[in-house]
């Protein structure tokens, strides 16, 4: 396996990783609220599985605070960094 990060990951790179089956890891610095969220992510890392592209721009993620995905609106961080995994 080799991984690599991406400290300028754009929503279209995010797109085409989700497009081609290939979920990665999205860590947080400063995490805003998801959408219908009660807490802020802060500093966390994530696991990024899906997007919607609508009026905004959305990442839909996957925690282990619970079993459901949360989307939360992309770019709303201080910081956030893709690491993608290739085998």
């Amino acid at each position: 396996m080799d991984s690599s990060d991406d400290a300028r990951m754009t929503f279209d790179k995010v797109k085409s990783e989700v497009d081609a089956q290939r979920p990665f890891v999205l860590s947080l610095w400063g995490g805003g609220m998801p959408i219908g969220g009660d807490r802020p992510y802060g500093d966390h890392s994530v696991a990024c599985v899906g997007y919607h592209d609508y009026t905004e721009d959305w990442v839909s993620i996957h925690d282990t605070w619970d079993t459901q995905i949360h989307n939360v609106v992309y770019g709303n961080w201080w910081g956030a960094m893709a690491t993608w995994v290739r085998p």
